[in-house]
């Protein structure tokens, strides 16, 4: 056994995707969209490969016709069949029904699940289509689980006030990492969320406050508005309203509570990430990312303004540009036999690629 160290690097500049932005986006309208599971898949061969895994680069192998083909499969066996029994059961019983919800329900129902058995296929179908030194990722089965675990992770959140988030995001991850593979292979994930809770209470409680006093910015000016006029609509809009009753006290609050939820907010994604690193293992090795909540907001922020000054073209430059935060923050622990790897199961299926598509599921 010979057990060797890994070292990730980057090599490339997300600036150079810009052309073939532009590029895709003129295919993409000249042939009515079709050319976008192309353009989706080179992306990602692009990105691929600037990332370095003891100097050898990362292989993608996907295709935009395996995604075309699982989008349509997806619409003619799963959309259009249900838009069909919608438009049926809507002519029979008739849009006013009171059965009508119920027969939908359960649709509803079906169609969260698809969605979160599509955030795992969609990993599934990523990973394996992944490969370096010839060595594919995978990710054995669980989707049904995953979804599963997701509704009632945030059923239960919901009745929580949203306090079981760290619990729940820290879970879902543990399900995912826990069946990926490369080659013959497994990774693990050995690691906990208590670290999440200190950014996330800070989060909730300034969302809450902040929350509060928007509320309390537009009723008591509304209040004051139905006590003045008694006799007109109980609910007037903003333009009637005089601005002098707006409490300023609760219009300081909330323009105090906004910037810390933001602060709060790039605080728990830091730790997210530095957890999920972290807690993943392979073999005797351990990984460590060095994110912070400042990098994060201002990673988040100048993509946001690039995705709003491109109207969206310059997407893959700004998935990029996290991807490479990710790489040149990654370092490893510890040592693992790499050489010892074999090929493992060959996920070929393409599953979660329809998922993928009709879902616009963002992995990378």
């Amino acid at each position: 056994m010979e057990e060797a160290p890994v070292r990730v690097t980057w090599a490339g500049n997300p600036w150079s995707l810009t052309g073939l932005c532009f590029l895709n986006l003129l295919l993409v309208v000249l042939t009515v969209g079709i050319y976008w599971f192309w353009a989706r898949s080179e992306y990602r061969r692009y990105m691929w490969q600037m990332v370095r895994v003891n100097g050898e680069p990362l292989e993608y192998t996907g295709t935009g016709r395996e995604l075309l083909i699982g989008y349509l499969k997806l619409f003619a066996f799963v959309i259009l069949p249900v838009i069909l029994f919608f438009t049926v059961m809507n002519a029979v019983l008739g849009p006013k029904s009171p059965l009508l919800p119920l027969v939908i329900l359960p649709f509803y129902a079906a169609f969260f699940f698809l969605y979160f058995a599509g955030v795992f296929r969609a990993h599934r179908y990523i990973l394996s289509r992944t490969r370096w030194r010839g060595i594919a990722f995978g990710l054995a089965e669980g989707a049904s689980g995953y979804a599963w675990a997701s509704i009632w992770t945030a059923l239960v959140n919901g009745l929580t006030a949203g306090w079981l988030l760290p619990w729940r995001t820290v879970a879902l991850r543990r399900r995912i990492v826990s069946a990926m593979r490369f080659g013959s292979a497994p990774l693990r994930f050995e690691g906990g969320s208590g670290s999440l809770y200190g950014p996330f209470a800070v989060a909730w409680l300034a969302g809450v406050t902040a929350y509060i006093a928007l509320i309390a910015a537009i009723t008591i000016p509304m209040i004051k508005y139905q006590e003045a006029h008694p006799g007109r609509a109980p609910a007037p809009d903003m333009t009637k309203i005089n601005f002098a009753d707006i409490p300023q006290t609760a219009v300081l609050i909330f323009i105090v509570a906004i910037p810390i939820l933001i602060i709060a907010m790039s605080w728990f994604e830091s730790n997210k990430l530095n957890i999920f690193a972290r807690a993943t293992k392979f073999g005797g090795m351990s990984a460590h990312l060095e994110a912070t909540g400042a990098s994060i907001f201002w990673l988040t922020l100048t993509n946001a303004f690039l995705l709003l000054i491109s109207l969206g073209i310059l997407r893959p430059v700004t998935q990029a540009r996290r991807l490479r935060y990710l790489v040149e923050r990654l370092s490893f622990s510890g040592y693992a036999d790499i050489n010892a790897v074999q090929r493992g199961a060959d996920y070929t299926g393409a599953a979660g690629a329809g998922l993928e598509t009709a879902f616009s599921i963002e992995i990378f």
